[in-house]
């Protein structure tokens, strides 16, 4: 579920959800091949499936986070400005 969401750019806790709804209900259609009779478990997987993927997404840390400062000490190693990781976080030029 965490590879399809950050494979789709997904970090919401209701994607998670959607997500986990979906796979259960891919794999209860799967096994309604085998046994036709778990059709009837259709709907109370895919609310489990939802609930379980709320649950993951909320607590399992994937947050993004602001980088931390860099304190640089010689200016002549820092990279350019137009350089992506100038993006990403604040430099700081320290004595």
């Amino acid at each position: 579920m965490h590879h399809i969401a950050r494979a789709m750019g997904r970090r919401r806790t209701r994607h998670y959800a959607a997500i986990g709804a979906a796979i259960a209900v891919a794999w209860m259609l799967l096994l309604a091949f085998v046994v036709p009779l778990l059709t009837v478990l259709l709907v109370p997987a895919a609310f489990c499936g939802a609930v379980m993927g709320a649950l993951c997404g909320r607590f399992a840390g994937i947050v993004p986070l602001p980088l931390p400062d860099v304190i640089a000490t010689d200016p002549n190693t820092l990279v350019g400005a137009d350089h992506p990781s100038r993006h990403q976080h604040g430099v700081i030029l320290s004595n």
